[in-house]
């Protein structure tokens, strides 16, 4: 029987195996080798798949305000931000729009579908492109390059060479953080990565290179999900469901769930009762004041946009622990009032958009702990069923201390502004010293 000597460096077996080995590691030097294309490259390869969308006044057909947008068809289907075309949403009679090309032609807009949540449009006009972006499937590692393209401040088309730094932590809208800087005019634009891949869509910056993208995947869906008869489209009854919609998912899941308390002083309030809110402390203890006050609070740092002029969707409260050891009891009590009645004006929002608020006071008991609560509710002109919402609460069960709190809720509707405050007011008590 003849038996084979593998210890011969020569066997065709072994030839074999090394020719193998060989073959792939020749193969994965070249794939490992492969210079990524520059960034003179990937721009020269997709400028003509973006585009200038100018917001125009009607009067004079001059510009008011320049977005970009991006083709994700062949039909001509635009991706940009609801914000760069909000104005022909909410007065269309001063205001239209315009699309410019790589050519330099213009043609008029028309939208199709709108996703206020996310800032997201898809618009069209009397034109088409065989050069479009098809979106990124990939989940990327932070410090990913990608590339942000768009026409800041009308200087033409400019590409940005940024990293992707994952998505933003603690935030109620999900968003990427990209390190790289997007100006006005570029909002709207795709960011890419080397393979020309839509991975997300130029939003807003925060300044010292701090940008944020939209996930491709929002975009993705709105494309997917597209009304091809944009004539009978309602723009405004669309945001209104959007909006309530949204509120009503976060708001219930907030209700169903525990608050987490905070100590401050010998009472408990209302901490961080969700990941996506930002929290802080302070105190201010002048001599000469007399009294002092330590400040705790949370709120969402970010907020949906519905025009230039109005904000929604946010969540802030703020509680004030007053003390004083030299005030007598009827003193602190004014300087108690002062502060319980202290107007609130920070929800962004005009005459045209809101009401007044309309106030109720009264006495109430939580925990054994008698508080005055006012709750404030003012009702959206465009959107009815959504509110704004302040409920402010003073404590009364010391002469010389107490605690204050305002919680702010913004367009949400009056279910949730009512079962929100009752809650909230609920989370308060007293710990014996």
């Amino acid at each position: 029987m003849a038996i084979l000597n593998l210890n011969n460096p020569w066997h065709p077996i072994l030839m074999m195996f090394y020719l193998i080995l060989l073959a792939s590691i020749l193969f994965l030097a070249t794939v490992q080798s492969e210079p990524l294309p520059s960034t003179q490259e990937i721009f020269h390869q997709h400028k003509n798949r973006i585009v200038q969308i100018k917001i125009l006044e009607s009067s004079t057909d001059i510009k008011a305000s320049l977005g970009t947008g991006f083709y994700v068809s062949n039909n001509g289907d635009i991706i940009t931000n609801y914000h760069v075309i909000s104005k022909i949403i909410h007065d269309p009679s001063h205001y239209s729009a315009v699309i410019k090309n790589h050519q330099g032609d213009t043609f008029p807009l028309e939208i199709l579908q709108i996703d206020v949540i996310h800032d997201l449009a898809i618009v069209k006009a009397n034109i088409s492109s065989s050069e479009f972006f098809d979106f990124a499937d990939l989940t990327l590692d932070k410090g990913y390059r990608i590339y942000s393209l768009g026409n800041p401040h009308d200087l033409g088309s400019t590409i940005v060479e940024g990293t992707y730094n994952g998505i933003v932590e603690e935030s109620l809208y999900e968003k990427i953080h990209y390190t790289g800087s997007i100006n006005p005019g570029m909002s709207g634009g795709p960011a890419i990565n080397h393979q020309g891949k839509v991975v997300g869509i130029n939003v807003s910056t925060a300044g010292n290179q701090i940008s944020f993208l939209i996930p491709a995947k929002f975009a993705k869906n709105l494309f997917e999900n597209k009304n091809h008869e944009p004539q009978s489209i309602n723009l405004l009854s669309s945001i209104k469901k959007q909006l309530l919609d949204y509120q009503d998912n976060y708001m219930q899941k907030l209700l169903s769930a525990s608050f987490t308390t905070t100590k401050i002083g010998h009472y408990r309030a209302p901490g961080k009762i969700a990941n996506f809110l930002k929290c802080w402390s302070d105190s201010s203890r002048k001599q000469e004041n007399l009294y002092e006050v330590v400040y705790s609070g949370c709120s969402t740092n970010d907020s949906i946009y519905i025009s230039n002029q109005h904000s929604t969707g946010t969540i802030n409260f703020e509680h004030m622990l007053i003390s004083s050891k030299h005030l007598n009891k009827f003193r602190f009590y004014q300087l108690y009032q002062d502060f319980f009645q202290t107007s609130y004006s920070g929800i962004q929002a005009s005459q045209e958009d809101v009401t007044n608020y309309q106030c109720h006071t009264e006495f109430v008991q939580t925990n054994k702990l008698p508080f005055r609560v006012a709750l404030c509710l003012r009702p959206y002109k465009k959107f009815p069923e959504l509110y704004d919402a302040i409920l402010r609460v003073a404590s009364l069960n010391k002469n010389n201390m107490g605690i204050q709190s305002t919680l702010v809720l913004s367009g949400v509707n009056f279910e949730n502004a009512k079962q929100f405050s009752k809650k909230y007011l609920e989370s308060f008590s007293w710990k014996t010293p």
